[in-house]
């Protein structure tokens, strides 16, 4: 039985050796996402994790509504019969596989940052060879990494389906908690990461 865990790890580590691409550590994103996009019926171009998107655009436009905004993001999504169009390389890596690289993130927290990202017809944009954080909720992160040298736009909700995927494919119970982390990889040349923030917290935010 030990042989064969044994194989098990050794084959995910070849894998995620192979599979990660080359670009700057994801434990410190280097880049400022780019969302372009409508949020609570203004259009809004503006940089930063989809939190910082959320808080600035309320300050532009006092009458958005973040809570019924995100409840609205939900409920879109759910009723909608045909999601974005999707190239995902299943199956992803899970943290737990592949000798724990990063630490694994609140489920919670992390369905969370799915929720805002789920915005019809926005898009999140990381530059070439480099990773951007796209959401930070209490000690959770998601990473967008890029693999090809010009700049990418993503469907945020495309984003979301991936940590969702990483969620589904990843989660563990360790102590009685629920967490998780991991990378998916678009064969378009970019991946999501959902992990725990390794830093101290910030003045805006928790991670």
């Amino acid at each position: 039985m030990h042989s064969i865990t044994l194989a098990i790890w050794v084959i995910n580590l070849i894998r995620f050796c192979i599979s990660t691409p080359l670009v700057p550590d994801v434990s410190e994103p280097k880049a400022t996402m780019r969302f372009c996009g409508m949020l609570g019926g203004h259009k809004v171009n503006l940089t930063g994790t989809i939190e910082d998107i959320y808080a600035q655009a309320k300050l532009l436009h006092p009458d958005i509504d973040i809570e019924s905004q995100i409840l609205l993001n939900a409920e879109t999504y759910e009723s909608s019969e045909s999601n974005t169009k999707r190239t995902e390389n299943k199956p992803g890596l899970c943290n737990h596989l592949i000798g724990h690289p990063w630490n694994a993130a609140d489920v919670n927290q992390l369905k969370q940052g799915m929720d805002q990202l789920r915005l019809p017809d926005a898009k999140c944009e990381v530059k070439g060879q480099t990773c951007t954080e796209v959401s930070c909720v209490g000690m959770a992160e998601i990473v967008l990494c890029s693999e090809k040298d010009d700049p990418m736009t993503i469907p945020c909700s495309t984003i979301a389906d991936y940590v969702g995927d990483i969620i589904e494919q990843c989660t563990v119970h360790p102590n009685g908690v629920t967490v998780a982390s991991g990378q998916m990889f678009d064969t378009d040349g970019w991946n999501v990461v959902a992990k725990r923030f390794p830093g101290k917290g910030r003045k805006h935010q928790k991670c």
